[in-house]
C-alpha cells in the first residue's frame, strides 16, 4: 500500500485508479485514436495520426498491435483495447 502513496511512480489519478480496481485510466485522446481501429482490420500508419507516443501508450497497455509488412507499419486494436472502449466515460 505504501507504493501507493509514493508520488515519485504513480499519480494521483493513477494511483486512485490502481487503488479503487479501475486499471489504467483510458483518456479522451486514448478513446479518439481507438475509434480509428474500431473495425478490428489492421490499419496502416499512415492513415492514422501521427502520434508517437500515444500510440506508445497504447501498445504497452496491450490495446493494440501493430506490425509490419513490406516496410509498412499497421496497427489493430485488441480484445482488451475493445473491451475498454466499452468501459463507461466518466462525465466532467
Amino acid at each position: 500500500m505504501s507504493e501507493l502513496l509514493d508520488s515519485s511512480t504513480l499519480n494521483p489519478r493513477t494511483a486512485f485508479a490502481h487503488w479503487a480496481g479501475l486499471g489504467h485510466l483510458v483518456q479522451h485522446r486514448h478513446r479518439q485514436f481507438l475509434e480509428y481501429l474500431r473495425n478490428g482490420e489492421w490499419v496502416a500508419a499512415v492513415d492514422l495520426p501521427d502520434q508517437a507516443k500515444l500510440k506508445l501508450t497504447l501498445l504497452r497497455h496491450k490495446w493494440i498491435e501493430a506490425r509490419e509488412a513490406d516496410g509498412k507499419v499497421s496497427y489493430r486494436i485488441t480484445a482488451s483495447g475493445i473491451a475498454e472502449m466499452s468501459k463507461p466515460t466518466r462525465l466532467r
